[in-house]
């Protein structure tokens, strides 16, 4: 489960890595600038895929176990990162 976990963190971090880069202007000081804000939301991504799956888990009307909690972490983290990495390439292609 662990290596689940670490492997979306990776998939987060590496889309918007990749996708920041694809263009040439994306090199200079704004694509850095544009970088390291994808880094910061792709952190903020996963710390509120993490604590949205246990506060689900927790005070649900459903009774949702560890493991699912943590599958709910994984897909919010799963589709946070599409869109993360999308808002990277439309902020540097719209630059």
């Amino acid at each position: 489960m662990m290596v689940t976990v670490l492997l979306v963190i990776t998939y987060v971090i590496a889309s918007g890595y990749i996708l920041s880069f694809t263009k040439e202007e994306g090199k200079d000081e704004r694509g850095k600038q544009i970088l390291t804000n994808g880094y910061t939301i792709a952190y903020t991504i996963v710390v509120l895929g993490v604590l949205v799956s246990y506060i689900v888990g927790r005070f649900s009307l459903f009774s949702f176990g560890y493991k699912e909690s943590m599958d709910l972490a994984l897909i919010f983290i799963w589709i946070s990162g599409i869109f993360n990495a999308g808002y990277i390439f439309y902020v540097n292609k719209k630059l």
